[in-house]
């Protein structure tokens, strides 16, 4: 676990990354190129990886996977 800042509720705000027998994962874009969860552009800024996570949400669009599966998902930020 990277943390990266504490957010207005006091949560750790942090990059995860899972060891397997080839390296490791970082959970956070493995997420979002699965379909599982978006990129949130306005706060990855200070992420270290940040970066990551605008391409897997490219490649998770372009293939439909998860959340891009329904045209008419909502972003849980628009949803507030």
């Amino acid at each position: 676990m990277l943390a990266v800042e504490q957010d207005r509720y006091d949560r750790t705000v942090a990059e995860l990354f899972v060891p397997t027998s080839a390296g490791e994962i970082h959970l956070n874009s493995q997420m979002v190129v699965d379909g599982y969860a978006y990129h949130y552009a306005r706060y990855s800024g200070g992420c270290p990886n940040g970066y990551l996570l605008a391409g897997a949400e490219e490649q998770a669009r372009s293939q439909q996977l998860g959340v891009w599966a329904d045209p008419d998902a909502v972003k849980p930020w628009d949803y507030r």
